[in-house]
Parts: C-alpha cells; sequence; structure tokens
C-alpha cells in the first residue's frame, strides 16, 4: 500500500516520525556547530561535502586545511569556514 492508498486518520504517527526525524537532525546538526573540531563524517553532515571529495582535496593539496594524526583526519570549524568564505561567489545586482 502507498502512502497515497493510506486513511487519513493513519497519517498522524508517519508525520510524527518524520516530525520527530527532523528536529532529531536539526539538534544534532546544532551540536556539530559547536564542536571545535569535526571528523570527515561530521563535515559531510554540516556542510555537504562527501568524504570522498574531501580525500580528493587532501591528495590533490586543495580543499580546507586539515590535521591528520596517524590514520585520523579532522577539520577544524575555522578552517572550514574560511574555505567556505575563499569560495564564496559575490553575485551583484544586474539591474
Amino acid at each position: 500500500m502507498s502512502l497515497y492508498e493510506l486513511p487519513i486518520d493513519e497519517y498522524g504517527p508517519i508525520i510524527q516520525n518524520a516530525v520527530e526525524k527532523a528536529f532529531a537532525e536539526a539538534g544534532e546538526l546544532e551540536a556539530l556547530r559547536h564542536k571545535k573540531v569535526l571528523s570527515t563524517i561530521e563535515v559531510e553532515k554540516l556542510y555537504g561535502f562527501s568524504r570522498h571529495t574531501l580525500r580528493n582535496w587532501r591528495s590533490q593539496g586543495n580543499g580546507p586545511d586539515f590535521i591528520r594524526t596517524g590514520k585520523t583526519v579532522r577539520y577544524p570549524q575555522e578552517s572550514l569556514e574560511a574555505y567556505q568564505n575563499l569560495t564564496l561567489v559575490r553575485m551583484r545586482n544586474r539591474w
């Protein structure tokens, strides 16, 4: 049975579950914003850069600065914010 075929009274739990999941994800992102150093998985969640892109950037010497301790890679929030500002494209008013 698809979502469109459900009786209206059965939407409540589905909507409640979706809202709870959205609030949980928002809380997780808010907690990540307060960390000083992030793992690649956390960077992916918060900034949207995939782990594969981050790895490629590291191997090419591009992307945000990072800290390597053995095989562990971490990204300081300051470096990620600086990189975002560096790649920011400003649009001029065309009118």
